[in-house]
């Protein structure tokens, strides 16, 4: 009977020695969980789509051409900005204004032809300058006009109803009638009073743009 209740600790003893190291190998077998990332210390949560979009600064746009600042010249403190002239527009070429006057001198023949639009008005006789003082010969514009002039060249010479065409060479009246039709001057041509004063109104009518006198031909000098 003794050795019966003797066995019967004994393998209650074995029954829990052995359910006891079967709990300490099933806790140590135990699987432990791993730790979401977040929860981990020192880690950064991921921010979400709508955040990355905004905190994300859009990338430079690259370009070749220098910035506008660059290209202008820094201006001096306390002085204006240089301006830059526009280029100047082509001057227009003169005006060539036809004549509507004329007057051909003749020295061989000593005579002036004057015309009004291509038709011949007047011939008239005249006095050039003599071999000592001839008259230039040419096609000259009338440059200006002197209802009285007197040549300072010539000890106050009047020369009325002058018309200049070449310096003080001009086309007058003359006193000295009686050597109309041959030379007689000191270079200008000489015209009866009547005449010149005639020619002198048709220059003022006409212009001194629009008159023309051509003077050409040898005059017949006489021996000095």
């Amino acid at each position: 009977m003794l050795l019966s209740r003797v066995s019967a600790l004994a393998l209650c003893a074995c029954l829990l020695s052995g359910a006891a190291r079967a709990e300490l190998q099933l806790a140590e077998l135990q699987i432990v969980e791993p730790r979401p990332a977040a929860a981990t210390a020192g880690a950064t949560p991921p921010a979400s789509p709508a955040a990355a979009a905004t905190s994300t600064p859009p990338p430079a746009a690259t370009s070749n051409a220098p910035p506008a600042a660059a290209s202008a010249a820094p201006a001096t403190p306390g002085t204006a900005a240089p301006v830059t002239a526009a280029p100047a527009a082509a001057a227009a070429p003169p005006k060539i204004i036809a004549p509507t006057l004329t007057a051909q001198i003749d020295l061989a023949q000593q005579s002036m032809v004057v015309a009004e639009n291509g038709v011949v008005k007047y011939s008239w006789p005249i006095s050039s300058g003599t071999a000592e003082f001839p008259t230039p010969r040419g096609t000259f514009r009338a440059q200006w006009t002197a209802k009285m002039w007197y040549s300072r060249k010539y000890d106050n010479a009047p020369m009325p109803h002058a018309v200049f065409i070449n310096g003080g060479v001009a086309v007058h009246a003359t006193q000295h009638v009686r050597s109309l039709g041959q030379p007689a001057s000191h270079g200008c041509i000489r015209l009866a009073p009547g005449n010149a004063r005639m020619f002198y109104n048709l220059v003022q009518s006409h212009g001194l743009k629009a008159t023309r006198v051509s003077v050409y031909g040898t005059p017949k000098w006489r021996a000095p």
